[in-house]
């Protein structure tokens, strides 16, 4: 049973430090909430109390001030598995941010030189924290690595997902398949992951009409904790499909849950 215990706004902040709020995510150690807002082009960072999970503001970065810059429209914020790295990729062709965290006291600040990698809607990192995926606007999965030594990331590849800029990214559980959806596209799509290399190599995809019926702006995608099925929300449909996962064959299998009137995809 979910039940209401705090709202944070302007009124509580007393800012508009949260306008065009765009992306969330909790360090591993889950100590922490970081914002990326993009109308504010700021990155938030709240203390979450251990007993209450309710949040208290602890730092407020924003763009052109104290060093941080191009925080113009921030995406989804990444942070490595051991906490040390925040890395705030952004859109519309804007650098991508990386900031350097404090594990002990969940300070940021700024990290390595920006990059830029193109218009970046989301990524994913591995489970091992070496690669972050990042989906691209030019059609391509970009894969940074981080070098063992520094803790940089550099870019290592930029593997094509064909005529289709991907928009989400999710990675299986055993770290040897990486999903994509194309919202624009009406396209999923399945790489095989080298988890040594990090190197893609693009085995599937299947389109709107022409392989699944229904697959109209897909907007939401998971994989099961085995590995077994892929889950995809669409927009315009609105359904959720199952996707039924076979090693060395076609996931040609998909199931479809309809919505009921008034439901979309992004409200269930």
């Amino acid at each position: 049973v979910l039940t209401s215990v705090q709202v944070v706004d302007a009124t509580s902040l007393g800012n508009t430090d949260l306008d065009g709020i765009y992306g969330i995510t909790i360090t591993p150690d889950g100590s922490q909430l970081i914002a990326t807002s993009r109308q504010a082009k700021t990155v938030t960072v709240f203390a979450i109390d251990a007993n209450t999970g309710q949040l208290t503001l602890s730092q407020t970065l924003r763009n052109d001030v104290e060093g941080v810059t191009s925080l113009h429209v921030p995406s989804n914020p990444i942070v490595t598995p051991d906490g040390t790295v925040v890395m705030v990729p952004s859109d519309n062709g804007f650098d991508s941010l990386f900031f350097d965290r404090d594990p002990s006291t969940g300070l940021l600040t700024v990290g390595q030189p920006n990059e830029n990698f193109g218009w970046i809607d989301h990524g994913v990192i591995s489970e091992d924290g070496r690669f972050i995926f990042l989906a691209a606007g030019d059609a391509t999965t970009r894969v940074l690595e981080r070098n063992q030594t520094t803790g940089d990331f550099a870019q290592i590849d930029a593997a094509s997902t064909g005529p289709d800029s991907p928009t989400r990214l999710a990675l299986s559980a055993d770290q040897r398949s990486l999903y994509f959806l194309s919202q624009y596209s009406d396209v999923l799509g399945r790489f095989s992951l080298d988890p040594q290399s990090g190197s893609l190599t693009l085995e599937q995809t299947l389109t709107h009409i022409f392989d699944v019926e229904l697959l109209d702006q897909p907007i939401g995608l998971g994989v099961s904790p085995d590995g077994a099925n892929v889950y995809v929300a669409t927009e315009n449909s609105p359904t959720i499909h199952t996707f039924d996962v076979h090693q060395g064959i076609r996931p040609a299998i998909a199931h479809q849950l309809a919505l009921a009137d008034g439901e979309t995809a992004s409200n269930i």
